[in-house]
């Protein structure tokens, strides 16, 4: 897919919206790294997937997705031989848990989501290793007394043997004998060594090994001679306890080991489902829909909105690809042309990306190889290019690649240059799309499209609704009429006074006079028959209350 149009079509923003709803790192990674697929039956199945994730988010919270880790370096650490670290191996266990807790959840709901149910089978359960860390390896990621016999008879004597030590060196803190030699009556460590602070001055009068001394040098720490011997054994037995620890580690990452390849598996299973959460829940989150697809170009959007529009967004209704390939929409710049553009790009994306869209039931997207898009001011001070070349240089390329199954969207089609010059390249690049089957959006404030479009078999003029009294657009987008440019009109509304007006007018062409006219009068004429129809509609339901109440 064109990263350019996956750029100015603002694509990474769903991206980290679907991030945002991940569990994990594992469902994180692949909704970063998600692409729009061209093959019809992946883009069906990754549907399928987020309509399933959504209905069980709808119908039961969601997917038991807690306690997932990203193990996979830990397991490929323990694949090489590396020791795992109580740590990792208790995010191992419990992720391996929760993945067989969610396989389970997922079999008993299997007629009700296939598409999960196949991914769920590629969890396998790893019931012995769970049993194995978790007896051995406490809550805390502290390695169990229990972890082996030899542990629990080392940390026996352990326990014994620095008991019997403090009970030596508290007799002797509490001895008139040793009363005048020491600083402080306490027990510190230095170096793993048990130690009682005393004077300096009275060093050798107290028997002993001196480990430390104070920054003053009044005071130094001398581990007595009654305790080193005890203190040696503990050195010992903290050395074989530690020699235990690794051996029950060893044992512990060698299962791990041995079953490396199928807890990679399981993982990947677990990242799918993550991700297919994530996308269940941006669904919901967006009130969107599983669109229908289709490989013959056709799109037919119902009550569409914006994606990343906030606030009260005006839902807009867009077709091309049945009886028309080319949609002109034109009118004055007040942004719903843009924005109806995005909508069409942007929601073509995420429907081939296995996301749903912000439309209603009946939607309808085509699957296309390529989607172009050229929008925007996008002049390059490092280039030296203005906005017209750069429009260019993009509309170049897509020239050039653009096939009988490509989206083209072209904002200000032919802008920034000679008027007369931009209509006929535009003209001329509209006719090379349609000649090549392409569908195609594209917007302009050129009067000479607007004709080009009515004669031209194959593309349709549309228009953004725009309220010359409120001097604002109603986002409401209208297929089959051509927009007028309002900019007298505007003009006038905002002030300027109306010699100058009225100067303007006589300085226009009269075939442009009367094409706008024209056109003013093709929207009357469309506004008054959208009124009669609701008229209609009104007195219709009206009628058939009084049918219904004279029938009772």
């Amino acid at each position: 897919m064109d990263a350019h149009s996956l750029k100015v079509l603002e694509y990474d923003q769903i991206l980290s919206m679907l991030r945002e709803r991940t569990s994990s790192r594992l469902g994180d990674e692949l909704a970063q790294h998600l692409l729009p697929a061209t093959d019809p039956l992946i883009i069906e199945r990754n549907q399928k997937e987020t309509s399933e994730a959504k209905r069980i988010i709808c119908e039961e919270g969601g997917l038991p997705l807690g306690g997932i880790h990203d193990v996979r370096s830990q397991v490929e650490k323990a694949s090489l031989g590396a020791l795992l670290q109580p740590s990792d191996l208790l995010e191992i266990a419990g992720t391996l848990q929760s993945g067989r807790r969610l396989k389970s959840f997922i079999a008993k709901r299997a007629d009700q989501c296939p598409e999960l149910a196949k991914t769920a089978e590629n969890i396998e359960e790893f019931p012995k290793i769970e049993e194995a860390i978790h007896e051995a390896i406490s809550e805390s990621g502290e390695v169990r007394d229990t972890a082996s016999p030899e542990l629990a008879r080392i940390r026996s004597r352990l326990k014994a043997t620095h008991a019997k030590m403090m009970d030596k060196l508290h007799s002797i803190i509490q001895s008139p004998q040793y009363r005048m030699y020491i600083q402080d009556p306490v027990i510190t460590q230095r170096g793993e060594r048990y130690c009682i602070p005393v004077k300096a001055e009275y060093r050798h009068q107290f028997p002993g090994i001196v480990h430390d001394s104070s920054a003053s040098g009044a005071t130094v720490f001398i581990e007595p001679a009654s305790v080193v011997e005890l203190g040696n054994d503990i050195k010992e037995l903290a050395i074989r306890e530690q020699q235990e620890i690794e051996r029950i580690l060893r044992q512990l990452s060698e299962l791990v080991k041995n079953s490396a390849y199928q807890i990679q598996v399981t993982l990947s299973a677990l990242a799918r489902l993550d991700f297919a959460s994530a996308k269940g829940r941006l669904s919901c989150d967006m009130d969107a829909v599983e669109p229908q697809l289709n490989q013959h170009g056709r799109i037919d959007l119902i009550k569409a909105r914006h994606p990343l529009l906030k606030g009260d967004v005006v839902p807009i209704d867009v077709k091309v690809g049945e009886k028309f390939n080319v949609l002109l929409i034109t009118g004055p710049n007040t942004g719903g042309k843009t924005v109806t553009l995005k909508t069409v790009g942007l929601l073509t994306l995420m429907a081939q990306s296995g996301l749903h869209i912000p439309a209603v039931e009946g939607s309808e997207v085509a699957v296309f190889d390529q989607i172009f898009a050229d929008i925007g001011d996008e002049q390059s001070i490092q280039q030296s290019l203005s906005t017209f070349s750069s429009h260019m240089t993009n509309i170049v390329k897509v020239v050039r690649e653009v096939s009988n199954n490509s989206l083209v969207l072209l904002d200000e089609i032919g802008a920034g240059t000679d008027p007369a010059e931009g209509a006929a390249l535009a003209k001329a690049i509209l006719s090379h799309l349609l000649n090549k089957g392409a569908r195609v959006v594209a917007t302009t404030h050129y009067g000479e499209l607007k004709a080009f479009a009515f004669i031209c078999e194959g593309i349709e003029n549309a228009m953004v609704e725009f309220d010359v009294e409120t001097l604002r657009p109603t986002y409401k987008l209208k297929i089959g009429i051509p927009g007028s440019s309002n900019a007298l009109a505007i003009a006038s509304r905002l002030g300027m006074p109306s010699e100058i007006i009225e100067t303007a007018r006589s300085m226009m062409q009269k075939s442009e006079m009367s094409a706008e006219e024209v056109i003013r009068k093709i929207e009357e004429t469309h506004k008054v028959a959208a009124e009669q129809q609701q008229l209609a509609e009104k007195a219709s339901k009206d009628a058939e209350m009084l049918k219904h109440q004279y029938e009772q």
